[in-house]
């Protein structure tokens, strides 16, 4: 969840910097804002995509391998979004190639159900 402090610690930097910008945080599903950046709804969307995709700009890239840990139960519990998301296909193809059993033990089409389960320690993510 490093992540979350990270983006909160940008965001108040941000807001010191730029004290007459105002921002509003819009937390949907990858497609529905896309359509609202095409439509002038939404002028800035940071998304997850597929490193197969070559839209938008590239602020940061992970390997979803590299968070994996030897030691974590045979059969990695997890918390994904919704099936429409390309980071959910990310996710397990790479877990799949890693030959590591998985279940889905959440799906979630926003993020708060995801944090709670993982918070509570009963699911893992991948960010």
């Amino acid at each position: 969840m490093n992540h979350i402090h990270d983006l909160a610690g940008r965001v108040v930097c941000f807001t010191k910097t730029f004290p007459d910008v105002q921002l509003e945080f819009v937390v949907r599903d990858r497609l529905n804002l896309i359509r609202e950046m095409q439509n002038g709804r939404v002028d800035l969307a940071v998304l997850v995509r597929h490193s197969r995709t070559a839209e938008g700009d590239l602020l940061r890239r992970a390997n979803t391998l590299d968070h994996i840990h030897p030691k974590l139960p045979t059969q990695l519990p997890l918390a994904l979004a919704s099936s429409d998301c390309s980071g959910r296909d990310t996710a397990m193809g790479s877990l799949n190639e890693a030959n590591r059993s998985f279940k889905l033990v959440l799906s979630s089409g926003t993020i708060a159900p995801i944090v709670a389960a993982v918070l509570a320690g009963v699911a893992i993510f991948e960010a």
